[in-house]
């Protein structure tokens, strides 16, 4: 009967609904990290300087046995800007572990300082930090001094394409007058941070991440900006359709750029070309989330954090105080035969179980020391090889 033939075409699409919801459901927890069983090598690692470092967001290489660490409560800053104190780029000599505030110089005293991701240019000696000072995301840039150590504030550079609290990492490109920065949060946030959100803005920016990782689709960019002497940056998108844009690093040449994909869990790997644009090469998966990436020259190899439970991430980000396991791995780029730039993974070089330092945001290592850093805990982790 009509009405037989009816019901039976609407129970079936009741069934095949429930399937994808229950596949989605399914895969939604995996990626979480609900069914993720890990293995730590963390017996080696000590807490450093928790009662100089807020949090310890990236991480890079100065020298054989020094690194630069940027350091701010970014929970607060997020949260209520006006109210957070200013932050500040540490040094830890591994040495000693002597953790060091690095003076800075000519910065504008009118200014916030609440550092985010940072990159450091071998080429130029100069320091590129992404600031949220709660009105308008800049990068600021320094010039690095030894001997002692200290950065002298040269200029700042921003863009009216990227939103308020947007700018998560940066690179020099193949010169002093150029960056490339990545786009984090597809929205933004307003100026003073969340506690200026309306209701909508609050559901939107919780909700975005989600949005991205479940239906797969990039709401993120990948910007370039070039100014000539002390005029405004000119800025573009140069890579769109990103799953939550964050860590950027290059080869040395600028010749490849790496761009982490943590809501894939994937990576970008462009090549620059001779107009300063980027071409997409390859997606690369990795096995689990990320955050930074670095270029290590002396090993050429690229280290990046990991975080393989992210349902646990997600709470750390709210403000829960839940222990966070995070990691680092590396990546290598080689060429095949036609030139083209192939990525190679290797994961899970150190993993802490998140009970000293939660939630890893950064990591490199030096000698027979890994650093790692994380972006809401206090202090740094240093785990030396037994």
């Amino acid at each position: 009967s009509t009405w037989g033939e009816s019901s039976m075409r609407t129970l079936g699409l009741w069934v095949v609904v429930s399937a994808v919801i229950v596949l989605v459901i399914a895969r939604l927890s995996v990626q979480l990290g609900y069914y993720t069983h890990l293995t730590y090598n963390d017996s080696g690692c000590k807490l450093v300087a928790q009662d100089l470092l807020a949090g310890s967001e990236d991480i890079v290489i100065l020298k054989a046995g020094l690194v630069l660490i940027s350091s701010d409560d970014l929970f607060h800053t997020f949260h209520d800007t006006a109210t957070s104190v200013n932050g500040g780029i540490f040094s830890i000599d591994l040495t000693t572990d002597t953790v060091r505030q690095v003076p800075i110089h000519n910065f504008p005293s009118n200014k916030a300082f609440h550092p985010h991701g940072i990159s450091l240019s071998n080429t130029t000696s100069r320091l590129y930090v992404v600031n949220h000072p709660g009105d308008e995301d800049e990068i600021d840039i320094f010039q690095v001094s030894m001997e002692p150590l200290s950065l002298t504030f040269i200029r700042s550079v921003s863009s009216p394409l990227v939103p308020n609290f947007g700018i998560n990492d940066v690179i020099e490109g193949i010169s002093n007058n150029e960056v490339y920065f990545t786009q984090w949060l597809p929205f933004g946030l307003p100026a003073g941070g969340k506690i200026k959100q309306s209701i909508f803005q609050s559901i939107l920016s919780e909700s975005e991440g989600f949005v991205q990782a479940l239906f797969r689709i990039g709401l993120t960019h990948v910007h370039r900006c070039t100014w000539e002497g002390t005029a405004p940056a000119t800025c573009s998108i140069v890579a769109s359709n990103v799953l939550g844009a964050n860590g950027i690093s290059a080869l040395p040449d600028r010749s490849v750029i790496i761009v982490a994909e943590p809501l894939g869990p994937s990576f970008l790997i462009f090549e620059r070309l001779t107009d300063g644009s980027l071409q997409l090469v390859e997606r690369v998966s990795s096995l689990y989330s990320m955050d930074n990436i670095e270029y290590d020259q002396s090993r050429g190899k690229f280290t990046f954090s990991t975080s393989p439970i992210l349902h646990k991430v997600v709470k750390k980000m709210q403000g829960e105080a839940v222990e966070v396991p995070g990691g680092v791995a590396e990546l290598t780029i080689t060429r095949n035969d036609q030139g083209r730039p192939v990525a190679q993974i290797y994961q899970s070089q150190i993993m802490h179980n998140g009970s000293k330092l939660s939630m890893i945001s950064s990591g490199l290592l030096l000698g027979d020391a890994w650093v790692l850093g994380s972006p809401f805990s206090r202090g740094v982790l240093v785990c030396r090889k037994k």
